[in-house]
C-alpha cells in the first residue's frame, strides 16, 4: 500500500490559511484561521493516514503527527 501524500497546513499571502497536499498546487481548503484549517487537515488525515504537517506565520514547521 502506498503512503498518503502528507498534509500540510500553511499560511497564504493573504492572511489566510489553507490546507494543502505535498506537492500540489491548489488549496484543498482556505480559511480564516490556523485552528480551522488544522481542524480540516485532521478531518483528511482521518480518511486516509496522511501526516498532517502545520506551519506557521514564519513558514517554519510548528508541529506535525
Amino acid at each position: 500500500m502506498a503512503t498518503a501524500t502528507p498534509i500540510h497546513v500553511t499560511p497564504r499571502p493573504d492572511g489566510k490559511w489553507q490546507v494543502i497536499r505535498g506537492g500540489g498546487e491548489k488549496a484543498s481548503a482556505v480559511t480564516d484561521t490556523q485552528a480551522e484549517a488544522i481542524e480540516i487537515a485532521k478531518g483528511y488525515s482521518h480518511n486516509d493516514g496522511a501526516q498532517v504537517i502545520v506551519h506557521g506565520r514564519g513558514g517554519k514547521i510548528r508541529k506535525s503527527w
